[in-house]
């Protein structure tokens, strides 16, 4: 059974998704407020946590900008502002999902489902000891670490499967709606797909520290994606 948290301020709709959740077999500990979400993050375990982000005390982007310090737990963000620089905001702290309000129960399920499935096929990856490799650059697929020049990058778990998933693929350019079926589990519009892979490769880039030019270094494929030579 998988074991969710849920933070979310708004009473009726927080009984509404715990219902529905419950309903398809899931674990739910509700939150009412970001600073009681911490503390329950930081001494419970979670398959998932799902985040308001317009929440009193402290709000979910400073939730989940702090439990990234410490773990990678899956993070799906609920938000009511649907502008594209609010969207983008939640990936720039490490979500790896949002949903804006108002959404179907049926839409937040397969959402959850396509992480919990995503995380699943990890797992499985642990017996496999699979590992990959390019320019400076290692991946353990086991224990999912990334490396480059002997050292760890700090990376998310997305971040850590999209640069997998390049490596993978290097030499060939990979489309938007590719990386993140790959990456999230569902489709997305191509639009949605490019700018939230903008944000993760910025990130990328960032940690990796590399240059145009770098074997390693994520290109920009234009009009069609992202490609590691």
């Amino acid at each position: 059974m998988a074991k969710l948290l849920l933070a979310e301020d708004e009473e009726i709709l927080a009984h509404a998704i715990i219902y529905a959740l419950k309903q398809a077999g899931m674990s739910l500990t509700h939150a009412k407020n970001g600073e009681e979400a911490l503390r329950l993050l930081r001494t419970s375990v979670y398959d998932i946590a799902i985040l308001d982000i317009n929440m009193p005390k402290i709000d979910g982007l400073a939730v989940a900008r702090l439990v990234r310090q410490q773990q990678d737990i899956p993070i799906l963000f609920l938000t009511a502002l649907s502008g594209e620089e609010n969207i983008l905001s939640g990936f720039e702290v490490g979500a790896d999902d949002y949903l804006t309000k108002p959404f179907s129960y049926k839409e937040l399920l397969a959402r959850i489902k396509a992480i919990l499935q995503r995380n699943q096929r990890a797992s499985r990856h642990l017996a496999q000891e699979t590992s990959l490799s390019v320019g400076r650059i290692s991946i353990d697929s086991a224990g999912h670490v990334a490396k480059m020049d002997g050292k760890i990058l700090p990376l998310t778990l997305t971040e850590f499967h999209i640069l997998s998933y390049l490596i993978e693929k290097s030499g060939r350019a990979c489309r938007g709606r590719e990386i993140l079926k790959a990456v999230r589990g569902y489709e997305a519009e191509e639009y949605e797909a490019r700018e939230i892979l903008r944000v993760h490769i910025q990130h990328l880039r960032q940690k990796m520290k590399t240059k145009k030019g770098d074997p390693e270094h994520i290109e920009n494929v234009h009009g069609v994606g992202y490609m590691i030579k």
